[in-house]
């Protein structure tokens, strides 16, 4: 599969699918803003919030992809190509054989991600 953004998006889907996961980016990227002290409208604040949160997502799925083994990647290919509706279960499958450490590699990334934004590293 030549298209990495394949493999983005069936890693997001995965994680979006976890309940404990699936906390709003968008809500998550506001709090960044705030912390970092941007006084400005609303408006503009919450369209910063969006790209953010974008961003974020992206900087989670590459960290994540980054971890994977090499057999994951074609397990993710097979799941993004077939037409099969994946359940919960699935996806707590893939993640328990590939990376059980899933939720503190995200948590690692999350954090790598705010000290960027705010400038502490």
């Amino acid at each position: 599969m030549e298209d990495k953004n394949l493999y983005q998006q069936k890693i997001l889907e995965i994680l979006k699918s976890d309940p404990a996961m699936s906390k709003e980016f968008i809500d998550y990227c506001l709090l960044l803003l705030a912390e970092k002290g941007y006084n400005l409208p609303p408006a503009l604040i919450s369209q910063m919030a969006l790209d953010l949160s974008m961003r974020l997502e992206a900087f989670i799925t590459s960290y994540i992809l980054n971890s994977l083994p090499y057999e994951a990647y074609q397990e993710i290919e097979k799941m993004a190509l077939e037409e099969k509706e994946y359940t919960q279960e699935d996806y707590n499958n893939f993640l328990n054989k590939y990376l059980p450490n899933y939720k503190e590699i995200v948590k690692q990334a999350i954090e790598d991600f705010r000290n960027t934004f705010l400038g502490l590293e």
